[in-house]
């Protein structure tokens, strides 16, 4: 058998159209779609180290923030004639009150010296509802020293219904004992 020129071309461009075809669907898809993976793990990789990059600026901020806490708590603390009210105290409160109440005060009165000990009059302000007045309140009953609430002052503020998380104004005085020549907790 005997086969034409013609025959001879179309047989040519038939292997040359299945090797093409058998190369797209072999290699060139697979390659392509391992680029394509690759684009995108790299996509990933520099949002990865984008967020890394926040993520220690923010670890900086936060060193920064921390070293002015502990220059502002060494200001705070004072000598009032040998006893340090130690920031120690103000933290404590601070922690006690934290997500459960706003517009948080707290102001720390002289010392009044006693034979063997201080009472540190402390005076503190912020809004909150019941729930969480009485969390403040059990917060506070766990401290480190012995205390005294002398002075609690709720009043209920008239609102909206879109005031009822933080309805009441609280001011309240405790009475913290702090005992000459003993460390604080």
């Amino acid at each position: 058998m005997k086969v034409s020129n013609r025959e001879k071309i179309f047989i040519i461009a038939t292997v040359i159209v299945l090797l093409g075809a058998l190369y797209y669907s072999l290699f060139y898809k697979g390659l392509r779609q391992e680029i394509k993976g690759i684009r995108n793990s790299i996509q990933r990789d520099k949002e990865k180290l984008e967020n890394v990059l926040q993520s220690e600026e923010k670890i900086e901020d936060l060193h920064r923030y921390i070293g002015n806490l502990e220059v502002k708590a060494h200001r705070v603390s004072r000598d009032d004639e040998g006893f340090n009210i130690e920031p120690k105290l103000i933290v404590f409160l601070e922690n006690s009150i934290k997500n459960l109440g706003l517009s948080t005060r707290i102001g720390i009165k002289d010392a009044e010296e006693y034979d063997k000990f201080y009472i540190i009059p402390v005076t503190i302000n912020f809004e909150s509802n019941y729930i969480n007045f009485r969390r403040i309140l059990d917060n506070i009953e766990k401290a480190p020293w012995p205390y005294s609430i002398d002075y609690i002052n709720t009043n209920k503020r008239d609102g909206s219904p879109e005031d009822l998380p933080n309805k009441w104004d609280v001011e309240m005085v405790i009475n913290f004992l702090a005992f000459q020549g003993v460390d604080s907790p």
